[in-house]
């Protein structure tokens, strides 16, 4: 072996050293791959990658975008002035226009109309947001970000850029400086310890040179992995293999360094030392690492991608056993002695007293010390809250500009503004029928009552707020109204129909004085013809002729007296017919009315098929359907008798017009035939003239008794008419006071009744919200929730939780029912984060446990001492948490450890803190006498190199602290807790205590069974 590794350690240094330069060229751009693939993934059956995919139905074919929030304020608590907002709107119109240059989807603004404007705008009137997309390219939003910034930044505003993706964007970016920083500060760290305990710059730098190789190699790997292979990788990959590495690499340098050290003070020759090293403590460094690589392989098995990504540690930890085993024996060969120059003295493995006097009296009383130490750490693990924070704000430093616009939207909105909750639903069927819409709205309806909700939008609420007029309850208070129109209605006409009945019944009593005047008139006829006569012997009968004409004087008054009461009584009959006919045209109900109503009660009828007053209502609608034709038909009637009834009355003023010629006439033939035969002449002249007027008369009267026929004969079919629509309508009347009641009823309680017309369903309106909320195909639509409270934190995880629900429940026995559902938004994904990360964190502990577990059992050769030191690797990390998260409520202001400090913890804690006590188990294996003699003298000669071991791991782990990201620092506090645990109390003395009882008790048993089996014989 000796000559193997002379012949071969120049070519293991170079081979290591050009390994090192290789991995260096090929390692890709790390910044970019965080951002690109380093963000936090859940299993594709979350609710969150469900919601995701349901999402992009509703914009197919278009490319995925980042969000981005920019929010205005006045930076004071005055309000934006309109000149101020004049030049927040020339700003978005500078960058809407330029939408390339800045690589901008869309824009939603103050552009958008006085409503967006109202919503973008907080109620103190001193912020403004403008939401703007991206196309999605994680990486390079922050420029993006910057250049769009720049564009809008107005003078005497504060302008913030924010959003979920430029959050998580500083988060990455935050966690890449804090690698950085970490990789600095450990390695002076590790470089001064290193110094202090070998009295010598040359071994520290020797392992940091070895352990650096390690990490070039493998990350280079690892890097080259996640870019062709899609290998599992979060922005924790790169820290926790620096930190891992170096910290396990350095405490197994020091290890081998320390037993060459004692191997080469008694051999000069350089190679046989570095051969019994490795032979020694090389083997203990494989056990120990083996039992690492085998805790951090077993991460390759979550489902979880965050803790898949930690498995990459593994990789790290085989590179590094390769590098130790190969490498460092090559120098040890080549350096000999002059890797501890500047010093003369080797005096191999100092002895660390205290933990001699720790595992002394802890094997002394065995029994009495594991219960002390169980009772005093019990308070310690029990003060674990157990309640993890999934605010990924905490973790960005308030010097990031997305955390101070965000901070800036809570306090101006509804905390839940910043991210709100994105519920989608998808069906198989279109969503934008009445039916479909109902359901929905009755959805928004039950989420808007969640006491944990602030504001709820969709597509019947585009603005969250309710539209009156497609509610039930708002029509029926149309309906409620034009029912009573009705009635009022119905009500005049039945009062035209009794006043119409009446006049006919005036009417018909004056027929007796229109025949009179009909017999007058024949007996003017008579006489008119005599006087005809008379006239022609006029000149000679004059004397005999002025008794005559005295008689046809009062004959023609008497005739005047009868035409005058006659046209009397034909005024007031027309005047009682022209109010009738005014009465039913003004009080008619059109048919479209009657429709709708009968459209709105039949909608409700097929909601509520059994109820007995829409029937009733129903009923009276259809009576009242036939009320238009019975009003037609009326007025036609009414029209023709006033057409008559004019006829009659224009007959009867041409009959007077020419009784009056007469009357006149006649008076002045007495005249003449008074004053003597001079006026025989002049009547005779005359006579011709009452001739044509008798004529005119007769035609007049005969014209008039033709109209009085027809309108007697009319009167009566018209009077029979009125009478039955008279009935009818008092049957419409009753059927429209139940209807009335029942609607009365109904208002009031169908407020949350949703009942959109097909003509606002169809109307450009109505359009652009099925736009905004629905796919194209209308068979998916969105839901846009904003909370009460911080969607960042752990009680919006579980108000999203219950929005879930309450959304699954509501689609059961609706026509959406079977519908998928998914649910977006930062609430929902911290909570299938806080589900993924419990189950498969306890379902990945069990797999690491057992793995190490069967590991010791083959290290220790005892399955009983394997589970004495896993349960004080158990027992340690339960009280690190409690210490840890009450350091972080006392030192950093923080009540919750992050939700992923438990899983690193358990890790790091358990995979490399299963080295110390495999230290010491072979160092056991070692010695000779007693069990508590090979314990105490183990503890003895491993104490300084435990120390110093976890001295140097807790430190590297400190390098973290200054990060910045809470998770980064919450870890190093719990894992330096546990490792102060384990260095101080429970591997000096709860496992040698522990170990000694269980020898005991075995001893017993062997005992007392070789007893039974000498008294047996």
């Amino acid at each position: 072996m000796e000559k193997l590794l002379k012949k071969s350690r120049i070519f293991i240094v170079a081979f290591w050293l050009i390994a090192a330069v290789i991995a260096a060229f090929a390692l890709p751009n790390v910044d970019h791959l965080v951002q690109t693939k380093g963000q936090i993934t859940v299993p594709k059956n979350s609710y969150i990658q469900k919601g995701t995919r349901l999402q992009k139905k509703l914009t197919p074919g278009q490319s995925s975008s980042d969000d981005i929030i920019a929010v205005f304020n006045s930076g004071s608590k005055s309000k934006l002035s309109s000149r101020q907002i004049s030049k927040i709107r020339q700003a978005v119109k500078k960058v809407s226009k330029d939408k390339s240059t800045y690589h901008i989807s869309s824009v939603t603004s103050l552009l958008d109309g006085k409503s967006i404007q109202k919503q973008l705008t907080s109620k103190d009137k001193t912020t403004m947001l403008v939401q703007i997309s991206v196309k999605s390219d994680q990486s390079q939003i922050g420029n993006r970000s910057s250049k769009i910034k720049k564009a809008m930044r107005i003078k005497g505003l504060t302008l913030k850029m924010t959003g979920t993706d430029l959050v998580n964007y500083d988060f990455l970016s935050a966690s890449q400086n804090g690698v950085k920083q970490t990789e600095i500060i450990a390695i002076i760290f590790i470089l001064v310890v290193l110094i202090f305990v070998f009295k010598t710059p040359v071994v520290p730098l020797i392992s940091l040179i070895t352990v650096g190789i390690s990490f070039i190699v493998s990350f280079s790997v690892v890097t080259n992995l996640v870019q062709h292979f899609n290998y599992p990788f979060s922005n924790f990959t790169q820290v926790f293999m620096v930190v891992v590495l170096f910290g396990i690499g350095t405490d197994y340098n020091i290890l081998m360094y320390t037993r060459f050290k004692s191997e080469i003070a008694g051999d000069d020759d350089n190679n046989r030392s570095a051969v019994n090293t490795i032979a020694a403590s090389g083997r203990t460094v494989l056990f120990s690492g083996s039992s690492v690589l085998i805790g951090f392989a077993t991460l390759a098995l979550a489902r979880f991608s965050l803790y898949q990504a930690t498995s990459a540690v593994a990789i790290g930890v085989l590179v590094l056993l390769l590098v130790l085993t190969t490498l460092n024996p090559a120098l040890m060969s080549l350096f000999g002695k002059r890797l501890f120059w500047p010093s003369k003295r080797f005096s191999g493995e100092s002895q660390s007293r205290y933990w001699h006097f720790l595992t002394s009296g802890a094997v002394k009383h065995g029994f009495i010390n594991v219960l002390v130490i169980v009772l005093i750490a019990a308070p310690f693990a029990a003060i674990f809250s157990n309640k993890l924070n999934f605010n990924d704000l905490w973790e960005v430093s308030n010097k990031y500009e997305s955390k101070q616009g965000v901070n800036l939207i809570q306090k101006h909105f509804p905390a839940g503004f910043s991210s709100p909750v994105t519920v989608v639903i998808s069906s198989d069927k279109r969503l934008d029928s009445n039916t479909s819409l109902y359901d929905l709205d009755s959805i928004q309806s039950k989420l808007t009552k969640n006491k944990n909700v602030s504001e709820v939008m969709g597509v019947t609420r585009p603005l969250g707020d309710k539209i009156n007029q497609l509610y039930v309850d708002n029509q029926l208070g149309t309906l409620n109204s034009g029912i009573t129109k009705a009635g009022n209605g119905v009500s005049t006409i039945n009062s035209g129909l009794k006043d119409a009945q009446n006049q006919l019944d005036k009417q018909q009593t004056n027929t007796a004085s229109v025949q009179k005047l009909i017999d007058g008139t024949s007996q003017l006829q008579s006489g008119s013809s005599e006087l005809q006569t008379a006239l022609n012997t006029l000149q000679t009968k004059l004397s005999t002729g002025a008794a005559g004409a005295a008689e046809l004087d009062s004959s023609l008054g008497t005739l005047s007296s009868n035409t005058a009461t006659l046209k009397s009584a034909v005024d007031q009959i027309l005047a009682g017919n022209e109010k009738i006919t005014s009465a039913v045209q003004s009080s008619a109900i059109s048919a479209s009315e009657i429709q709708q109503l009968e459209e709105l009660v039949a909608s409700l009828q097929q909601s509520y098929p059994n109820d007995p007053r829409l029937t009733a209502l129903s009923k009276a609608l259809s009576q009242l359907s036939s009320l238009p034709n019975s009003q037609a038909e009326l007025i036609s009637k009414l029209q023709e008798s006033n057409t008559a009834l004019t006829q009659v009355d224009k007959g009867l003023g041409t009959m007077q017009t020419g009784i009056a010629q007469m009357q006149t006439g006649a008076n002045q033939l007495s005249s003449g035939m008074q004053t003597g035969a001079s006026g025989a002449g002049q009547i005779a002249s005359k006579t011709q003239d009452l001739t044509k007027g008798l004529a005119q008369v007769q035609s007049g009267q005969q014209e008039m008794k033709t109209a009085l026929n027809q309108l007697i004969s009319k009167s009566k079919e018209l009077k029979t008419g009125l009478g039955k629509a008279s009935d009818g309508l008092n049957q419409v009347s009753d059927g429209l006071d139940q209807g009335q009641s029942y609607v009365s009823q109904l208002i009031g309680n169908a407020s949350d009744w949703l009942n959109i017309p097909n003509s606002v369903l169809r109307s450009k309106t109505f359009k652009q919200s099925l736009d905004q909320y629905m796919s194209p195909n209308r068979k998916t639509t969105k839901i846009t929730v904003i909370l009460k409270m911080d969607p960042f934190s752990h009680s919006a995880m579980s108000a999203t939780n219950n929005l879930r629900k309450v959304v699954s429940h509501s689609l059961q026995g609706t026509s959406l029912a079977g519908s998928k559902i998914g649910i977006t938004g930062t609430s929902m994904k911290n909570y299938d984060l806080q589900q993924i990360s419990t189950s498969d964190f306890l379902r990945t502990a069990i797999i690491m446990l057992i793995g190490i577990t069967i590991v010791l059992s083959f290290i220790t050769h005892s399955t009983l001492h394997a589970f004495m030191i896993i349960a004080s690797l158990a027992g340690t990390y339960f009280v690190s948490l409690g210490i840890g998260e009450k350091i972080s409520q006392i030192f950093l202001g923080r009540d919750m450890l992050s939700w992923n400090v438990p899983f690193f913890s358990f890790i790091m804690l358990v995979a490399l803190g299963v080295d110390y006590s495999i230290f010491v188990m072979r160092r056991f294996d070692e010695e000779r006498g007693t069990t508590k003699e090979r314990l105490v003298a183990a503890s003895t000669h491993l104490g300084s190199v435990v120390i110093s071991a976890a001295v140097i791991l807790g430190g590297t782990f400190a390098s973290m602290v200054p990060s910045g990201i809470l998770t980064l620092v919450q870890v190093p506090i719990v894992v330096i807790v546990g490792l102060v645990i384990l260095a101080f109390v429970a591997i000096p003395m709860f496992v040698p205590a522990g170990i000694s009882d269980i020898e005991w008790l075995l001893m017993k048993h062997v005992d007392a069974t070789k007893r039974a089996a000498h008294k047996k014989d």
